[in-house]
């Protein structure tokens, strides 16, 4: 079979080429009887390479622009010339959505306290062999907040008043809100500009009222309101301090007013130049404790629920008030030595003076009251009590025992030479 040829038809000697090489250079149409070659194609080698990625997944997490810390807003990603959004589902604190690219989108977020954030987004068509995600992080600035403080104040001590309360309507949105003081106080933070008709009560006070017109700033801001309280039917007690010797003002007094009724200071400072008025209640008592540098402690109540409207007070230096003590023979009226104990009832302290002449003084330096014993040999004890809490400079207390003698009491006999007119020592009796 040298040299032997195999003759066939071309139709199948393209078949045969194609079988072969299982690439076809051209493309063909087939008519009744045969193939009839048309065009050359190209080959389609990106198909195989990549596909063209249409949609993505987009991931939106919200975070605080000030604290890097993330919140939950909600997020809508809406499309151009869309009336509806595209619905996300919120999975571990982001959002997920699927979009598609080419399109433009309107990402918008939004948090009670925060500025809405809103942005346009056009994710592009690429060509990859894996999903496309996109990973996007939506910082959210806070809202400038306006914060509206009230405070409550005594019109004359300008001292807090904690049990005030507050109604304050706003004008614009025909709300009115309801508050109580604390330490005097009472913040509200104010999220739109207002017209605020504010209403405030305390028991024992005249009610306040004040409009207040509030405009919000591009920035945090705080606007503070003094409400100042005139006491009902109240009256006002001047205090004046004095220096008891020169009677000039004394600058240097602290001064301590408490309203005994409802247990309260009303009144707790250095009163300036020697001076200081308060606002008082009808049928309340009060305690007004002075003290300075150098003078003498000082202590006064008002009496009958009926303050006066003015208190002078003057203070005595210190180791100028005495006590006159003076010891009396009930006999013969006539004055005699004896020994002294003296305690102080407030703080029990004793002080024992031995022989104490007739009359002599004994130096106060504190207000007290004292309880006084004077004994003297042969006489019955005397016991009394001198009321020492008024003090003065200079200012003397008495206190006068009288001493009688002791039944059965000792009696001394001497015996005297007469012609020597001299006392005999050691005779026998």
């Amino acid at each position: 079979m040298k040299n032997c040829r195999l003759l066939l038809p071309s139709r199948y000697l393209l078949l045969l080429a194609i079988f072969l090489t299982g690439f076809i250079p051209f493309s063909v149409a087939q008519t009744t009887d045969s193939f009839r070659i048309m065009e050359f194609s190209k080959p389609k080698a990106a198909e195989a390479v990549a596909q063209v990625v249409e949609e993505y997944t987009l991931l939106v997490q919200t975070t605080d622009a000030f604290t890097s810390r993330v919140i939950p807003a909600v997020v809508s990603v809406i499309p151009e010339n869309s009336p509806t959004e595209i619905a996300g589902q919120r999975v571990q604190g982001q959002y997920v959505f699927k979009v598609k690219a080419g399109r433009k989108y309107l990402l918008v977020a939004a948090l009670h306290g925060f500025q809405t954030y809103r942005k346009e987004l056009s994710l592009d068509v690429v060509n990859t062999t894996n999903e496309r995600v996109q990973n996007l992080s939506v910082s959210l600035e806070p809202e400038p907040v306006t914060t509206l403080v009230l405070r409550a104040k005594d019109k004359v001590s300008g001292q807090p008043i904690n049990n005030a309360a507050f109604s304050i309507f706003f004008a614009g949105k025909n709300e009115t809100l309801t508050g109580d003081a604390v330490k005097g106080e009472y913040k509200l933070v104010i999220e739109q500009e207002d017209r605020l008709e504010i209403e405030a009560t305390a028991d024992g006070y005249e009610t306040v009222r004040r409009v207040q017109n509030v405009k919000l700033t591009k920035k945090s801001s705080f606007i503070e309101v003094d409400l100042l309280f005139t006491r009902a039917r109240a009256t006002e007690l001047l205090v004046r301090i004095l220096d008891q010797a020169d009677r000039k003002l004394l600058s240097n007094a602290k001064l301590i007013i408490t309203d005994l009724t409802t247990n309260r200071d009303v009144y707790a400072a250095v009163a300036p130049k020697g001076e200081a008025k308060i606002a008082t209640d009808e049928g309340h008592n009060y305690r007004v404790q002075v003290t300075a540098q150098d003078y003498l402690f000082y202590e006064y109540f008002t009496k009958d629920k009926n303050p006066p409207d003015q208190v002078t007070i003057e203070l005595a230096r210190k180791n100028k008030s005495f006590v006159n003590l003076k010891t009396i023979d009930v006999a013969t009226n006539k004055q005699i030595a004896a020994t002294y104990k003296i305690t102080t009832l407030q703080t029990n302290e004793t002080v024992v003076i031995e022989g104490l002449g007739a009359a002599d003084k004994y130096n106060i330096t504190e207000p007290a009251m004292l309880q006084i014993e004077a004994s003297a040999r042969g006489y019955k004890t005397f016991s009394g009590q001198l009321n020492a809490t008024q003090l003065g400079a200079g200012k003397t207390f008495n206190f006068e025992a009288r001493l009688e003698k002791a039944d059965g009491g000792e009696y001394t006999i001497v015996i005297v030479d007469l012609d020597q007119r001299s006392i005999v020592p050691n005779p026998t009796v």
